[in-house]
């Protein structure tokens, strides 16, 4: 559909890549493969077994022994010793304070891989380690390609791999990549998700404190009337707040007895409630329910969190 656009052949910039998720998906292909990790690595037994059905890098193919078949460690992937001893280097870099998260928590020399790392931990991972100048990486860029073809098998290059090709022309034709990059979205989204957990959570703290409120004690026998027919209340007019309550004259119940679940609410007799059903909406000193005022501190800290981000 883009391609049928009158200007669409005009374009310099025809897509807006984003070199955060690039940057992050080569750095786990690369440091993966090369350190042989599991579930990241590219030098898997299938993309061995590619190998030998396309008849090419005869060095790669699964070494078999009478029945069995294995898989042994390539030339390009470093030997556990040097594996250790990269992590080890990895983990006593030091950073100035704030410039990126603490890497050394991401490392496991024992086990020999990266755990943890955020994207703008391989950022820093790669800009540190790969300084090269962008005229000259325009230039480059595909024999070092071409390279990795000879060394990884072919499964090695994903479409990240072949994005890299364009990144060092959209820079000279978009400008600097720091206005084009998903980290300041990334950091919204982040804040909202804080805002909304914490919404809920006030929410779920309301839902549990009216659930777990002690009822009062119930109206004494002496208080109610002689019979719950002089109150002739029905299911459809009554309130919400009667679910709780037995229908009947102001500041009274029903006695408990057959004829008193007539003039019960339809919730009340379909979950078979007595009619000696206390009263939880009882007040405390100031006269007012405590479910309401701790509705209303919920209402008033949402009202303060959304003018607080912007939302109002």
């Amino acid at each position: 559909m883009f391609f049928e656009l009158p200007y669409w052949s005009k374009l310099k910039l025809r897509h807006n890549l984003d070199v955060m998720h690039v940057e992050k998906n080569v750095f786990d292909t690369l440091v993966g493969t090369i350190l042989d990790i599991d579930c990241k690595t590219k030098d898997t037994i299938k993309a061995r077994l590619d190998l030998e059905r396309m008849g090419i890098r005869r060095g790669l193919w699964m070494n078999r022994d009478s029945d069995k078949a294995r898989r042994d460690l390539a030339f390009f992937s470093l030997k556990p010793n040097d594996k250790k001893e990269f992590l080890k280097f990895v983990s006593s870099v030091k950073f100035p304070d704030g410039y990126v998260s603490n890497i050394a928590r991401c490392v496991n020399v024992d086990g020999g891989k990266f755990t943890g790392l955020k994207s703008h931990d391989c950022h820093v991972f790669m800009q540190r380690l790969l300084l090269v100048d962008i005229l000259q990486l325009c230039h480059d860029i595909v024999q070092v390609l071409c390279k990795f073809e000879m060394i990884f098998p072919p499964a090695f290059f994903t479409s990240m791999m072949h994005v890299m090709v364009h990144l060092p022309e959209e820079a000279l034709l978009a400008g600097p990549v720091n206005y084009r990059w998903m980290y300041p979205i990334e950091r919204l989204l982040g804040e909202l998700k804080k805002s909304m957990s914490d919404l809920i959570r006030c929410c779920r703290a309301v839902t549990t404190t009216q659930s777990s409120e002690p009822p009062t004690q119930p109206t004494s026998a002496a208080t109610a009337p002689a019979s719950a027919a002089t109150a002739p209340a029905s299911a459809a007019t009554a309130p919400a707040l009667m679910d709780h309550l037995a229908v009947g004259p102001v500041g009274s119940q029903a006695p408990a007895s057959s004829t008193s679940s007539v003039a019960q609410p339809v919730s009340a007799r379909r979950r078979h409630r007595p009619a000696s059903t206390t009263d939880t909406t009882s007040t405390d000193a100031s006269g007012s329910q405590p479910g309401a005022q701790m509705a209303k501190k919920v209402h008033i800290t949402a009202l303060v969190t959304e003018k607080e981000y912007g939302y109002m």
